[in-house]
């Protein structure tokens, strides 16, 4: 019997080592030379001024990067023709957090100080996330922390200062941190498979101007059945251990249901089109695992 061949754009941790495990037949789509996406730390320099966020040395996160080691790998370019292939089936894993979503001041370019994004290594704030700390209310209480209105300007000038838009200014400003996310992007996919095409976008784009994810279980597109976004679950379907997708029609009835709900949950935002309750989510799909 032939193998279902798999096309994994995106090397990271769990794709591959699923597709392998339920013995297909994957190959993988990676635009660096390194695989393990977040979890391959990679350093700031000359050469790669913008890397991914990755999970640095001195990371504490809910997950262990202990028990994540590089293999020894051999690596063969070959960058002179081009060819087609065909697969029976792709799966997206790409991630998100790999576009920064850069804010837009005036004056950023001429800020005197440090302003990095939040995940890269430097940034001293995450050495854990700081909304989960015991003392971050305490620390509001106490005015320890002040929360500002938006920033107007980074000034220009030696002071190394910032002006808020309720007119306010803080000089001497060591590091400006953007903990501003990150843009979901796919760009190697044409926009209407994820947003669910135009007359789907329409109904929505009052809400979702940056992003729509129209996925049934937030990983099947309903038109393109053979795209995946989730290892486990997509695999255990290829295979045939869970029954088959629903119809089309079926699948945009159960992703309008789930649009309604996260519309009245989480407000409007980007991030939130991709947003899950993790552990209903996740007993959700172990119910058919």
């Amino acid at each position: 019997m032939v193998k279902p061949r798999v096309a994994i754009i995106g090397a990271g941790l769990a794709a591959l080592k699923q597709c392998l495990d339920d013995d297909l037949d994957p190959i993988c789509f990676e635009q660096t030379s390194y695989v393990g996406g977040l979890w391959n730390f990679v350093e700031v320099d000359d050469e790669n001024k913008d890397p991914h966020p990755s999970a640095y040395k001195s990371l504490i996160i809910n997950t262990s990067k202990e028990t994540v080691f590089k293999y020894v790998t051999s690596v063969n370019k070959d960058q002179t023709s081009e060819h087609e292939e065909i697969f029976d089936f792709v799966m997206v894993c790409n991630g998100h957090h790999r576009k920064h979503r850069w804010p837009k001041y005036k004056g950023m370019d001429e800020f005197k100080g440090p302003h990095p994004p939040s995940l890269e290594p430097t940034t001293p704030v995450f050495s854990s996330h700081p909304t989960v700390k015991s003392d971050f209310f305490e620390r509001l209480s106490t005015g320890t922390i002040i929360i500002k209105k938006n920033i107007l300007e980074l000034m220009p000038d030696e002071t190394k200062s910032i002006k808020f838009v309720d007119g306010f200014i803080v000089e001497n400003i060591d590091t400006v941190i953007y903990a501003t996310g990150y843009h979901i992007d796919f760009p190697f996919l044409d926009r209407e498979i994820v947003n669910g095409g135009p007359e789907i976008e329409q109904e929505f784009e009052d809400e979702y101007k940056e992003n729509l994810a129209w996925m049934y279980k937030m990983m099947f597109p309903p038109n393109y059945r053979n795209i995946a976004f989730i290892a486990r679950y997509a695999t255990s379907l290829i295979k045939g251990f869970i029954n088959p997708l629903p119809s089309p029609q079926e699948m945009n009835i159960a992703i309008r249901n789930y649009q309604e709900k996260i519309r009245k949950q989480y407000y409007s935002s980007a991030r939130h089109t991709i947003q899950v309750d993790f552990l209903e989510y996740l007993d959700e799909l172990s119910q058919e695992l």
